[in-house]
């Protein structure tokens, strides 16, 4: 059997948080990029649009073995983000 590269093990995991967060009525993709920030070291990010339902999860492109922690991050933001909308309809 072979063994996934990152790429397939973040998809593999985005897809599991989403279905365990219930998220499934978005479209989430994620990105590998290299943040420039100075002040202090980013292994993530997310780029919510509410009115499409859609998101991106942005992961460090340095491997730190913590993917799976950094996904699961971002999207505790869109389930807190999308309970907030919910809140105020």
């Amino acid at each position: 059997m072979t063994e996934m590269n990152r790429e397939e093990k973040i998809e593999k995991s985005l897809r599991f948080w989403q279905r365990f967060l219930n998220l499934g009525s978005w479209q989430i993709d994620f990105k590998i990029k290299k943040f420039e920030r100075k002040d202090f070291v980013q292994s993530g990010d997310i780029k919510v649009d509410v009115e499409n339902k859609k998101a991106s999860v942005i992961i460090c492109d340095a491997e730190t073995g913590r993917d799976d922690y950094i996904i699961l991050h971002e999207l505790i933001h869109l389930v807190v983000h999308d309970d907030d909308l919910l809140d105020n309809s």
